[in-house]
């Protein structure tokens, strides 16, 4: 039995994460090199002139992470950072695979998903650090909330630091 509903979020949901990679693709390579330099010792006046970034953007998410310690040392430890969402992206290319794989072809459990996946993404309209607790033996829902939150943390993380790049860059891209 085919399940429209459930083939049109899934549909939704990988265009949505197709924009997201596509969108830390730009933003990798705006940024390429730059932790390079930084270790080098290239100044920071001499970065802002190197690199086509929005500094004042780019000072403002880092203000906003509170991070401490010279400019240089906070824009390396901001740099860092960014793998931690390379690591959601892998976390959400793989829930999505199990998704396929284990709970699509179930009306029930598809259905149970995708209410949960709405559940992680209102969780986090508000970014915050930890997610969400799952069972050993998760349930369809709780998955969902799980690809919900993931989703919603890249998602704000990605404009963040899409936004710190050239701002025509940042408006190529519409958001799921």
């Amino acid at each position: 039995m085919q399940n429209r509903w459930a083939d049109q979020k899934l549909k939704t949901c990988e265009a949505s994460f197709l924009c997201l990679e596509a969108a830390w693709k730009q933003y990798l390579q705006a940024t390429k090199g730059i932790k390079e330099a930084l270790t080098e010792g290239m100044p920071i006046a001499l970065l802002e002139q190197t690199y086509p970034l929005n500094w004042e953007k780019v000072w403002q998410a880092i203000r906003r992470k509170k991070s401490w310690g010279h400019k240089s040392y906070q824009l390396w430890k901001w740099l860092q950072q960014g793998e931690i969402i390379q690591q959601h992206l892998i976390q959400i290319e793989l829930l999505m695979a199990d998704y396929r794989l284990q709970l699509h072809n179930s009306g029930k459990k598809a259905t149970e998903f995708w209410q949960g996946y709405a559940e992680g993404k209102v969780l986090c309209r508000t970014p915050c650090e930890e997610s969400p607790k799952i069972n050993d033996s998760p349930t369809p829902y709780q998955k969902g909330v799980l690809l919900g939150w993931r989703y919603a943390v890249v998602k704000h993380e990605i404009q963040t630091r899409l936004y710190c790049c050239r701002k025509t860059t940042a408006d190529l891209f519409t958001w799921g």
